[in-house]
């Protein structure tokens, strides 16, 4: 929160001290909303992914690395990251590749 304290005129001429309390970001509140909404996307590729390296069966597996993959390229789009986007790509088709060979 952010306070500002003023002193404020009444119309009889007469001034009192207020303090204003708002938001932090008060004009940026909907884009931290999003960008904490991307972090959690984030981070649930991550666990994913830290799933699907705990798991031994390979179909389950590289199920798990596909969806940690795809969140993980949602936030790499989201904070543009041109390198990470591009490895995160090289990782999916891989992980696609793996659940394809174990399915045959």
């Amino acid at each position: 929160m952010v306070r500002l304290r003023s002193w404020v005129q009444l119309p009889s001429g007469a001034y009192y001290y207020k303090i204003f309390t708002f938001p932090k970001n008060l004009n940026n509140t909907k884009i931290d909303k999003i960008m904490d909404i991307f972090k959690l996307i984030g981070a649930l590729g991550i666990i994913l992914i830290s799933i699907g390296i705990l798991n031994k069966k390979r179909k389950i597996q590289s199920i798990f690395f596909i969806i940690g993959g795809l969140c993980l390229e949602a936030y790499s789009i989201f904070v543009k990251d041109t390198i990470f986007i591009i490895l995160q790509i090289i990782f999916i088709l891989f992980a696609v590749y793996e659940f394809i060979k174990a399915k045959y």
